[in-house]
């Protein structure tokens, strides 16, 4: 006896439950996805009917045997999220997916299935250098941790740090060279309904933005190598007096 709430494909009896093709203009007849690509006909129906697409949305885009078993709603939440959040963030495409997904998996099955699968190196040119990027990785995008290398903490009292304004735990400074420049990113907002030249405008801000973040940095690998905080400080200076021959404290050496 048929199982309650299951359907049968009309020609070949497999179970179309989770995804089957149905007839628009004969009655009772929905195939397999098989039988219907191989042009199934049966009592009054013909292959070049109209049809329709029933979706339980249970079955796997990738064959019964994929690892991780994710159904066609996942895989549509999974491109949803992926277009609403970026690539990257994880955690919050997990959440738009499902409970039953963490942010492991859905990085896994992404990677997998949409960048090194047949999908990825069908759309992806391999031109484009590193394929994709993550953002949000220590190393590797354009805005990431990895832009700037962060050097140690300068060797200076605490009172030398207040008159530098400076911030040793982060290596700024209350006022860095362009201080207005994240003024250009500030404001920035992805819209669906963003035209092409907007889009545009959009990376080109975000361009001019890494360039000056890249010159915040450029400055001040140049303070360290040529010791412009001490001699700002007057360090320098001291030192000197302290070691130049006739003074008060060589005399007593």
């Amino acid at each position: 006896m048929a199982d309650l709430g299951k359907k049968y494909c009309v020609n070949c009896l497999a179970d179309v439950t989770n995804l089957r093709i149905r007839c628009a203009e004969c009655q009772d007849i929905e195939l397999c996805p098989e039988c219907f690509s191989a042009g199934a006909e049966i009592g009054n129906h013909r292959r070049w009917h109209g049809y329709q697409q029933v979706d339980g949305g249970r079955f796997s885009l990738w064959g019964p045997d994929a690892e991780g078993g994710w159904t066609s709603r996942e895989e549509q939440s999974l491109l949803d999220a992926i277009e609403q959040y970026g690539f990257g963030n994880w955690e919050d495409m997990a959440a738009h997916v499902g409970a039953s997904r963490t942010p492991q998996e859905v990085m896994d099955h992404y990677v997998s299935m949409y960048i090194h699968g047949n999908l990825g190196k069908a759309c992806i040119p391999d031109s484009i250098p590193n394929r994709v990027t993550d953002h949000t990785c220590p190393s590797g995008g354009p805005l990431s941790p990895s832009l700037t290398t962060p050097l140690p903490p300068l060797d200076i009292s605490v009172a030398e740090q207040q008159q530098l304004g400076y911030m040793p735990l982060r290596d700024d400074y209350e006022i860095e060279y362009d201080q207005e420049a994240e003024k250009l990113i500030s404001g920035l907002s992805v819209n669906y309904d963003d035209e092409d030249i907007e889009i545009e405008m959009k990376r080109a801000h975000v361009d001019m933005y890494v360039r000056k973040l890249r010159e915040r940095q450029r400055r001040k690998n140049i303070a360290r190598d040529y010791n412009l905080v001490p001699a700002f400080l007057g360090r320098d200076k001291k030192d000197k007096e302290r070691e130049r021959p006739g003074t008060i404290a060589s005399t007593f050496l």
